[in-house]
């Protein structure tokens, strides 16, 4: 992914105007703005690769290989048994359970440092 300057600019600004927790991580925080941004590019050029056509190209016309389904859609056609995720919070919790529990209070430790 190739950050543009309008995207370097726009996250200068964001992390810039961060002043609590919630400006990074809430709603519309910067990081979080910054995975969305991040991530959707990683899907966008995933189902561009899929696909075998660029968005917005004839070649995909008609051709019953559509981009209108949307994102989950998309990924699940790419990546099948994928959960999707929403919540970073719900993202968090659904990992934990791949961790062993002999590693759980070291992991819960460095993820703490990491959200507060």
């Amino acid at each position: 992914m190739q950050l543009t300057e309008e995207m370097i600019e726009q996250i200068k600004v964001d992390f810039t105007k961060a002043k609590t927790y919630e400006d990074l991580m809430g709603k519309d925080g910067a990081i979080k703005k910054l995975i969305k941004s991040s991530l959707e590019t990683m899907l966008e050029s995933e189902l561009t690769e899929h696909l075998g056509y660029e968005k917005y190209s004839p070649a995909g016309k008609n051709s019953g290989n559509n981009r209108n389904e949307g994102f989950p859609d998309a990924i699940n056609a790419v990546f099948p048994k994928t959960e999707i995720q929403l919540c970073v919070i719900h993202l968090i919790r659904n990992t934990l359970r791949y961790i062993v529990w002999k590693n759980m209070k070291l992991f819960m430790k460095d993820l703490t440092r990491i959200c507060h």
